[in-house]
């Protein structure tokens, strides 16, 4: 089972509801910032990719981690329902960070000479995103 904000995701690094559009900026920007950084410092041979990460079971999600506020404020129900999403999903998570830190090691270690994707993405749900997102792109570019 995927938390709900998965499948209403429509980027490859947005992984909040509407309203924290804070969090969607700064992940955009870093993706940006990856991609400028791989092709300019290529002529120096120094690689550089954005990984865009799917859903993973990891300690972030437990209890005693996330600080729920007591009171709701009308207007954020996007919100509110992503949080109870988040809380009820937690620990279920099909990514498996050791998985996806070996796979990472491994592209990177290999062939430090090999050219690397400008965006590796990883998770199921991370591809159907990223896809989602980027067909929309295109989309909007041919109308």
């Amino acid at each position: 089972m995927e938390p709900p904000s998965t499948s209403a995701r429509k980027a490859p690094c947005y992984a909040l509801p509407a309203p924290v559009y804070t969090v969607r900026a700064s992940k955009a920007a870093v993706d940006a910032l990856s991609d400028t950084w791989a092709r300019e410092l290529a002529a120096f041979n120094i690689r550089c990719m954005s990984i865009q990460l799917g859903s993973f079971r990891t300690s972030v999600a437990e209890s005693g981690n996330l600080k729920i506020a007591s009171v709701n404020i009308d207007g954020y129900d996007c919100a509110h329902e992503w949080v109870a999403g988040f809380n009820q999903f937690a620990g279920k998570e099909r990514g498996d960070p050791a998985i996806a830190a070996t796979k990472i090691i491994e592209l990177i270690s290999n062939d430090p000479t090999r050219a690397l994707p400008m965006r590796l993405t990883i998770g199921k749900d991370a591809y159907e995103n990223a896809k989602a997102f980027y067909q929309g792109q295109l989309k909007e570019l041919e109308t």
